[in-house]
């Protein structure tokens, strides 16, 4: 054999090795997910500030800044820690719409703004509620959250992995093959730290006589968040 021959069979030697490790049928490609239960510790108050004008995006943003003001103001009263505060950015935006019987073009300036405040002692979740309300805030989404959320995430992948390992070696004991290796973990669309949570909205004052009292608080009955995490697996088969 020449040397020329040599050299190009040298070549193409990895990449035919390179197939075979790949070819479609030495491989299985299994989802796992696991799923957690941990207890809420927190509450979550998404409190949302909106205004509008009909004249002047500058009237808007004003009447905004003022409650912003206030609100500022009310978490420094009632000692929420500036840690426990997220917010975004005020957002400026205006409408135009059509109606009436002439067709009547109408203008419309708005802002809005969302402000989080975790409450970290459950049991003062009514006092505070009512403590908003008072200071007129009445725009709030209220959730549950825990501060453990992200100490089992070395478990959820852990688990779901072995959870695809089991469905891999059902599936390919069925076609008459084993499993050899994981050739590659990856996250799947769906991954992500799900969180599903029990949720009480109060938007205006018919909602108020919701709010749990002293007496019998629905607050008291424990809550606990669930943790979901999926991962795509691929198994090399024998």
């Amino acid at each position: 054999m020449s040397w020329t021959k040599k050299v190009i069979l040298l070549v193409l030697m990895p990449f035919l090795v390179l197939g075979q490790s790949i070819y479609p049928d030495n491989r299985i490609i299994v989802l796992g997910e696991a799923s957690i239960d941990i207890p809420a510790d927190k509450v979550i108050f998404n409190i949302q500030l909106k205004f509008t004008d009909s004249t002047d995006v500058k009237v808007a943003y004003a009447k905004h800044k003022s409650v912003e003001n206030s609100l500022v103001n009310f978490l420094k009263e009632v000692g929420i820690p500036n840690k426990n505060i997220n917010y975004t950015l005020i957002s400026v935006g205006k409408d135009i719409s059509y109606g009436g019987i002439e067709n009547t073009r109408k203008t419309e300036f708005g802002t809005r703004q969302n402000v989080s405040v975790a409450l970290e002692d459950m049991k003062k979740y009514a006092e505070f509620m009512m403590k908003l309300i008072s200071a007129g805030f009445t725009d709030v989404n209220v959730s549950f959250t825990s501060s453990k959320a992200n100490d089992f995430q070395e478990v959820l992948i852990q688990k779901a992995i072995e959870v695809a390992r089991k469905k891999a070696e059902v599936m390919a004991k069925t076609a008459n093959r084993e499993i050899k290796k994981i050739v590659k973990v990856s996250d799947t669309d769906e991954t992500g730290s799900n969180f599903l949570f029990n949720e009480v909205t109060f938007h205006t004052a018919a909602y108020y006589s919701v709010i749990p009292g002293k007496e019998n608080s629905i607050i008291e009955i424990p809550q606990t968040i669930s943790k979901t995490y999926s991962v795509k697996v691929v198994f090399a088969l024998k």
